[in-house]
């Protein structure tokens, strides 16, 4: 469902046929040939690959702080409020905080 202004569950998917099996080089060149085809104006980076040491912008950034209004805050903090898990859930939740590594007393600090 498109709404003006707002997509929701929204995928753009491309299918490539290929003869041969492609290796991650590969496949990335042709992840940026598409992005340099379509030029998508909803995707933050430019080049394929990872998104890891990606900085916004600044006027990024506002638009970020401007968009999650407390209206919208409040809808999504009320996703799961209320929802009842099952014992198992819990039992997983449980021990996966349990087996959690310590932070470190650097990362505390922060």
């Amino acid at each position: 469902m498109i709404v003006l202004r707002q997509l929701i569950d929204f995928m753009l998917g491309l299918a490539t046929i290929s003869e041969v099996l492609l290796n991650n080089k590969e496949l990335l060149d042709l992840e940026d040939k598409y992005l340099k085809l379509l030029l998508p104006n909803y995707n933050i980076l430019t080049e394929a690959g990872s998104s890891f040491g990606y900085k916004h912008t600044e006027v990024d950034r506002q638009k970020m702080k401007d968009i999650y209004t407390d209206s919208r805050r409040e809808m999504v903090g009320s996703l799961n409020r209320g929802k009842k898990l099952s014992s198992e859930t819990i039992e997983k939740m449980r021990e996966k905080a349990l087996n959690r590594s310590p932070m470190l007393d650097e990362i505390k600090k922060k």
